[in-house]
């Protein structure tokens, strides 16, 4: 039986608080969207007796238990009870857009960016991101000054953090512009190592954490310069030596950052021993962000006279002959010009990539 106030419906406390806790306990915990003490309360006040059925809070426990589904359950979203969820978030989106009390409006809708960000069209993503950005900015959350109570300051800095990686995301993604710029915040990246563990994945171990909010936040911050060069005006105006240069320092922001991870995040056979499903997800997810960039603008430049040379000696009889029965014969080594510097590093970085993917869901679109 459902729990009914007029036309909001929620399953049975106990069941709802248990899905809360699984949430939690895993990806809440490293993607640190809610706090779990004030939604727990927030969730036993709605049910109870002299409670207010508070619309923005009822579409809040929504999400959470659509989020459980789909990315702690692996459910696909087609699925009744998680589409219907979504619907429920759905049908009040104009009132989360207008909710101005708190930040639990742009929290829904954060978290219902998260959602369709995974599915084959992200264009409601796309869409509900931009709209989450500027409430984010309306609310003053890009600014140091936002509170002055040191555990709200700390949660508001983690849901700005949180929308401006999807929003680099998304951006890149899309190839359209973004909307949280750099030079309008002061906020500084989450804390390396928090007293309160949100963002932190640890190996099954505990000899191994890692701040992945941290991390996905630094990741971000290169994913805007590596839009910002291929797809703003202002790189279009760029000369091809000035072009070239960008790239480089591009690739050494790249570089560094993943030099900055723990090598054991970049040995698939270490990753899936020592780490959780939920953690082996999420450094895919971040994996894949970083192949992105290295992908997108090393494309800008795939028409390289090198790469254009040794493929057409491929073409050639004095590299690969053909005999008699039309088989290729073996490849002339010699004939062929070396292979880029830098392609043992693009060979290492793919297969970890495809090691990764080939343990990703069947139900995960946004791989691509």
């Amino acid at each position: 039986m459902l729990a009914q106030t007029g036309k909001l419906e929620l399953p049975p406390l106990q069941e709802v608080m248990g899905v809360l806790e699984r949430y939690f306990d895993s990806y809440g915990r490293y993607m640190p969207l809610f706090d779990k003490g004030s939604f727990m309360k927030m969730t036993v006040d709605w049910y109870s007796e002299d409670g207010r059925k508070e619309l923005i809070s009822w579409a809040a426990i929504n999400l959470v238990l659509a989020m459980t589904s789909r990315i702690v359950d692996d459910v696909p979203i087609e699925e009744p009870k998680l589409a219907q969820c979504i619907s429920n978030v759905q049908s009040v989106t104009t009132e989360l857009m207008a909710w101005s009390g708190d930040i639990l409006g742009l929290q829904v809708l954060l978290g219902m960016v998260i959602l369709f960000q995974g599915t084959t069209n992200p264009q409601l993503a796309i869409v509900l991101i931009g709209s989450a950005i500027r409430l984010a900015q309306s609310m003053g959350l890009p600014s140091t000054r936002a509170s002055d109570d040191p555990d709200e300051s700390a949660q508001l800095r983690r849901v700005f953090w949180i929308a401006y990686i999807l929003d680099k995301d998304l951006a890149l993604r899309a190839k359209a512009p973004y909307t949280q710029f750099d030079a309008e915040t002061d906020l500084e990246l989450p804390e390396q190592c928090g007293d309160d563990d949100m963002g932190i994945l640890e190996s099954c171990t505990g000899t191994i954490r890692f701040n992945y909010l941290r991390a996905r936040s630094e990741l971000a911050i290169i994913q805007g310069k590596v839009h910002n060069f291929l797809y703003s005006r202002t790189a279009q105006r760029l000369s091809q030596e000035q072009r070239a240069e960008t790239k480089v320092r591009i690739e050494q922001l790249l570089s560094k950052w993943r030099s900055a991870l723990p090598q054991e995040l970049l040995r698939s056979d270490k990753l899936f021993q020592d780490f959780s499903t939920i953690s082996v997800h999420l450094v895919m997810n971040m994996y894949n962000r970083y192949l992105e960039c290295l992908y997108r603008i090393h494309g800008t430049f795939a028409f390289d006279e090198t790469w254009i040379d040794r493929v057409r000696r491929y073409l050639s009889p004095a590299v690969i002959p053909t005999g008699d029965a039309g088989i290729d014969g073996r490849i002339n080594q010699k004939e062929i010009s070396s292979l880029p510097s830098a392609w043992s590093d693009c060979v290492e970085h793919s297969r970890l990539g495809l090691e990764l993917s080939a343990f990703g869901r069947e139900t995960e679109y946004s791989t691509w």
